[in-house]
């Protein structure tokens, strides 16, 4: 489900040190975004600046190699997905939500949809027990 095009052939020729690239240019840009970007955006990238370069690359690294396990779990898993998703985009899945105006940080901008989701699922697994 991740777009994989170029960006694992890249990741996987870069050295883990590569990533303080990115990190440290962000940083640069930071107080010329921070007055632009909205609360949750800014805190996105207050975070991506302070991260360590060498994590997110391997991080990006572990993401794009990523196979799923050939067993099935035992639990019950939920697909949540943001309809505008751009790290991931949600053409490329089938979630069981998907939720309007949702981007990929869905999680913290629509924290009460996807908790009330998870509330129902979780009553519907205890009533059938």
């Amino acid at each position: 489900e991740v777009p994989r095009r170029w960006s694992v052939r890249l990741l996987s020729c870069l050295p883990n040190t590569a990533g303080r690239v990115p990190v440290a240019a962000m940083r640069l840009l930071l107080p010329l975004v921070r007055r632009r970007a909205g609360p949750v955006w800014r805190s996105l990238l207050e975070q991506f600046c302070s991260a360590d370069g060498r994590f997110l690359m391997w991080a990006g690294k572990a993401v794009l190699s990523w196979e799923s396990c050939p067993e099935p779990p035992r639990a019950p898993i939920y697909q949540i997905h943001g309809a505008r998703d751009t790290v991931l985009p949600s053409h490329l899945t089938k979630p069981d939500l998907l939720v309007p105006g949702a981007g990929h940080a869905l999680a913290m901008t629509h924290a009460e949809i996807v908790a009330e989701f998870l509330r129902g699922k979780i009553d519907a697994l205890e009533a059938g027990r």
